[in-house]
């Protein structure tokens, strides 16, 4: 399959930064979780490969059970939630989160409606 702007598009395509920063927030508090994170950045099966004039190299397949997937939308919620209730909390720190909250809300939701649609690492 050819790699596209659409296929980065796709829910179950995370970008490296992506999955790094969701593994460093959640190695505290939910190591089990982070270490699933951590595994997909560290398989070679994860990664798409680069298509000549199209460089994708830091983005990974994201092949997670949809349970696993509500559980780290949970766990950075938490985060979120503490970092509200925090005397002084950092702006930028909340972005993040927020971020993160809704691109793994966005692969929960499309696993959960599309259980038989291949996912991108399939193709």
């Amino acid at each position: 399959m050819p790699i596209t702007s659409e296929l980065l598009q796709r829910p179950d395509v995370f970008s490296r930064g992506a999955l790094d920063l969701t593994f460093r927030l959640l190695r505290p508090k939910s190591p089990s979780l982070a270490l699933n994170v951590r595994n997909l950045l560290n398989s070679d099966d994860y990664l798409l490969q680069e298509a000549p004039g199209i460089p994708i190299t830091d983005h990974f397949y994201v092949q997670l059970e949809a349970l696993q997937v509500g559980r780290i939308v949970s766990a950075l919620t938490h985060l979120g939630q503490s970092a509200l209730d925090a005397e002084h909390p950092e702006p930028g720190h909340l972005v993040v989160i927020k971020t993160l909250i809704r691109e793994w809300m966005a692969l929960g939701e499309w696993l959960i409606i599309q259980p038989n649609q291949p996912s991108a690492a399939a193709r």
